[in-house]
């Protein structure tokens, strides 16, 4: 790949990578190695950066994952795509340690809105299964599928009830 020539500084090549998105320090220091820029210029520029608080790794973490959780995605997706980001493990941990209830009413809005499109499913034992599967790949804990698919499973049967009446 061809490097790109740069016609600003390191820093306010940060920047303007940093005004179009939020990223972490690693993606900042991909960005600007595609450009000609000398590694120590890029070092200044992130440091630079962290100095203004521009960066964080630990607050980008929080911020992704709270808008990956109300996306519907569970910790393995969520965890998943953080490290592809390069956000360490520990900020990884931490920013899915905030609050434990969050994957279980996170599984109960992804499983709501599949549900609505498994109602012309006739099969209940495969509706459950595919909704599992849909709640798996979206990286939810077989443990939390199953607590959510339970709670589907009682309100699908109170329905069916209410309609036999």
């Amino acid at each position: 790949m061809e490097k790109k020539i740069p016609h600003h500084s390191a820093f306010e090549q940060a920047l303007r990578f940093l005004d179009r998105r939020a990223c972490s320090e690693r993606e900042l220091r991909e960005k600007l190695s595609r450009f000609d820029y000398p590694a120590p210029e890029i070092a200044s520029a992130l440091a630079e950066c962290r100095a203004r608080h521009f960066i964080d790794d630990k607050d980008f973490a929080a911020g992704f994952s709270d808008e990956l959780y109300r996306a519907g995605n569970g910790p393995r997706m969520i965890r998943m795509k953080l490290a592809r980001r390069g956000i360490g493990r520990e900020e990884i941990s931490a920013a899915l340690a905030e609050n434990p209830e969050r994957e279980i009413e996170a599984c109960r809005q992804a499983a709501t809105v599949k549900w609505r499109s498994l109602q012309n499913e006739c099969d209940p034992r495969k509706k459950r299964e595919k909704l599992f599967r849909f709640l798996a790949g979206r990286g939810f804990s077989s443990a939390v599928a199953q607590k959510i698919i339970a709670e589907f499973r009682v309100a699908d049967a109170i329905n069916e009830t209410e309609y036999s009446l």
